[in-house]
């Protein structure tokens, strides 16, 4: 039987194993795979990235390239998809706490209306009850206006609370035009809204 060199194995597995160079171009990596196979007329192997590339002599750089964007969305979408899960669980947790703190607020306090301000006040939260996203944005409006009444009481400013508060107590996501909204209805109807920016 016939047995190579331990030399000629070194040579053999240089020239079959491709080891990129750092920085290397996937683009490059494949051009010189695809013509190191057609030049040995051998399967050529390489690790690039973390993904194993093999190129026959019969396969084009953009088949090889095609293999390896397969093969890199393989491996890559279970961690993207748990990770996804994961942020998303994140999320909602944020979400719950900071929508139990509001319930919490408005439990043992309501927001403070001026008695003139009143019956508008309430034919307006009245109107907005038709659909659970309104209601939600009224209650989350409400809870708002309430913990900035406690921080006043402490001594501080509604302007200087207000963005910090805001993102505190955000549990809907209020987007830039329904937060500009929400400020309308509190400096419309609240008895501190006059002081905010």
């Amino acid at each position: 039987m016939y047995s190579l060199s331990n030399n000629w194995k070194k040579r053999v597995n240089s020239f079959v194993c491709y080891r990129p160079h750092a920085g290397e171009h996937i683009d490059c990596v494949l051009s010189e795979m695809v013509n190191r196979s057609k030049l040995s007329g051998t399967r050529i192997t390489c690790l690039f990235n973390g993904i194993q590339i093999i190129v026959s002599p019969e396969m084009t750089k953009k088949e090889a390239l095609r293999q390896w964007k397969y093969a890199l969305k393989q491996s890559c979408t279970p961690f993207r998809k748990a990770l996804w899960k994961q942020e998303c669980a994140k999320y909602h947790a944020e979400c719950k706490a900071k929508k139990q703190r509001v319930y919490q607020l408005l439990s043992t306090e309501k927001m403070e209306v001026p008695w003139y301000k009143l019956i508008p006040y309430l034919r307006t939260c009245w109107a907005q009850r038709k659909d659970n996203l309104s209601k939600e944005i009224i209650k989350f409006i409400q809870g708002w206006a309430v913990a900035m009444q406690q921080e006043i009481r402490k001594g501080s400013k509604p302007a200087d609370i207000q963005d910090k508060l805001e993102q505190e107590l955000d549990y809907i996501g209020l987007s830039g035009f329904t937060n500009l909204l929400a400020v309308a209805f509190l400096k419309k109807f609240w008895k501190y809204g006059n002081q905010l920016t």
